[in-house]
């Protein structure tokens, strides 16, 4: 009797871990994020570019210290990254360079961008600053979606 209390014991643990399991599965990344997660290198591999290529008067905002925009479609024929940018259009139109922080905005309503930083949190901080209602989600320790696309 003992014995058979034991293993009811054990399946009834085992099937708690397995449903507690599956229950958290399910609390991963949005759909938003997840159709980011698979071109993350590409991403990276622009905003590396742009860090290094346009933070030149061409791309210089006039009254913002630090700030460059660059239209995506303009870097297109870039050898090196044309084939990252093809895929970066696909939901992106424009980069925004910062100190410390690059976005991939999807237009100029900001509804919705992909934040590259080394420091996301700091930089989430200074963005929230005049995007009060910014919303972001982590996909990686450098890459978190961000703007109000809960909302779109």
């Amino acid at each position: 009797m003992q014995e058979s209390l034991k293993k009811k014991m054990l399946l009834f643990h085992a099937i708690s871990i397995v449903g507690i399991s599956l229950l958290l599965s399910g609390c991963g990344k949005s759909s938003e994020a997840e159709k980011y997660s698979d071109n993350l290198t590409q991403y990276r591999n622009i905003a590396d570019y742009a860090n290094a290529n346009c933070k030149v008067d061409k791309y210089k905002v006039e009254d913002i210290a630090n700030r460059y925009v660059v239209i995506l479609s303009e870097i297109q024929n870039i050898d090196t990254i044309s084939s990252e940018v093809l895929t970066a259009e696909q939901n992106f139109s424009y980069l925004w360079i910062e100190d410390g922080y690059l976005i991939f905005w999807n237009d100029e309503t900001k509804t919705e961008g992909l934040l590259y930083s080394d420091n996301p949190k700091d930089s989430i901080k200074q963005i929230r600053e005049w995007y009060q209602d910014l919303e972001y989600e982590k996909i990686t320790d450098d890459f978190y979606l961000i703007g109000s696309w809960r909302h779109k």
